[in-house]
């Protein structure tokens, strides 16, 4: 699972920074206020949704590290702006509650949609999906059988085969575990999946 979420935008700083927080309102969200950052070429635009605040911190204090959202927008050279924020499903892993996890997942898919929307960008798609597992790992043969079953197509790397793969498995993900899903897009940094994570499968690659 990716730390954030980043898309190139269609627009200039301005303009993207208008967009992130216009949307935002619109949805429901509510602007805290706007940093300008050293050189003027980054912002950050503070949002919270007051209702999912309540919320996730009746489930556990420790949600208080979610709050409020901070979407960065920066320009990185003339012809490149780009707009991100946290995912906020890292931190509902993190504190181990089932509900909390639940209600991060509902808000990543939201903060991705303002990102886009503020990009002017659509929805990312996958363009190849990559499956590291070993020969005897119980949990790789149940989520491979599972994407066979849903005409999923993927590329399956077996690590305690080839160690050079196990090796970049590990440098990117920091895992050593199986199964690792990597999910690989045209504009967009590849996501990966930690364990057969069917929940998280399905919305990757648009299983129904």
């Amino acid at each position: 699972m990716n730390l954030s979420y980043f898309r190139k935008s269609k627009y200039n700083l301005e303009e993207t920074s208008s967009r992130a927080k216009k949307l935002a309102e619109d949805i429901g969200w509510k602007v805290m206020g706007e940093q300008i950052l050293a050189g003027e070429k980054s912002r950050l635009i503070f949002i919270s949704r007051p209702e999912w605040a309540a919320e996730a911190l009746r489930v556990s204090n420790s949600a208080i590290a979610l709050l409020p959202s901070a979407m960065l927008v920066r320009e990185e050279d003339r012809d490149r702006v780009v707009i991100g924020i946290g995912n906020p499903a890292i931190m509902g892993d993190a504190f181990g509650n089932p509900e909390l996890t639940k209600e991060t997942l509902v808000m990543e898919a939201e903060v991705r949609n303002l990102i886009d929307g503020a990009a002017g960008v659509e929805a990312i798609k996958p363009t190849k999906t990559v499956v590291y597992s070993t020969t005897t790992c119980p949990y790789c043969k149940m989520e491979k059988a599972y994407l066979d079953e849903k005409g999923v197509k993927y590329e399956n790397i077996l690590v305690d085969i080839n160690q050079e793969a196990a090796k970049e498995m590990v440098r990117r993900t920091g895992q050593m575990g199986v199964p690792v899903t990597q999910v690989e897009y045209d504009d967009a940094e590849p996501e990966y999946v930690i364990g057969f994570d069917k929940e998280r499968l399905n919305k990757l690659l648009h299983i129904a």
